[in-house]
């Protein structure tokens, strides 16, 4: 917890995310979902609550996302691991009222912006995938 993960967009916008919690799903298909304080591999993890950060320009990420702007409230989400795409190599600085990343995770972020399409697209066939046959790969 406390990690800083990029990861697909829930909307249109683009997002950082500060981890909250952790939830494992415990034995079998039917198993719980329960917390952990850790893992060393995203695979074992089931869903991550996270807190969202909004992109504002350049390395700037607001922690109030116009979405709840009008109630100046912060946003949080439990979302699926398969949709973190990766950690922040340095942790970024408050600045304000959000953050600034560090020039090497900046440059990251933007790397993973130029290839949006792509993840979505590797996204929709991950969620498709055991439902139809090879050939719809």
């Amino acid at each position: 917890m406390g990690s800083w993960p990029l990861a697909l967009p829930l909307t249109d916008e683009q997002h950082n995310f500060k981890v909250v919690a952790l939830y494992s799903k415990t034995a079998g298909k039917n198993g719980k979902h329960q917390s952990v304080s850790d893992s060393s591999n995203i695979c074992a993890i089931s869903n991550a609550a996270i807190q969202i950060f909004e992109h504002m320009h350049g390395r700037q990420f607001r922690s109030i996302p116009e979405a709840t702007s009008t109630l100046q409230t912060k946003q949080f989400a439990l979302l699926p691991s398969h949709s973190i795409l990766c950690l922040l190599d340095i942790p970024p600085k408050r600045a304000g009222s959000g953050l600034e990343l560090a020039q090497v995770d900046s440059e990251n972020f933007k790397i993973l912006l130029r290839n949006e399409i792509l993840f979505q697209t590797a996204m929709k066939l991950f969620r498709k995938r055991g439902k139809g046959s090879e050939e719809d790969y």
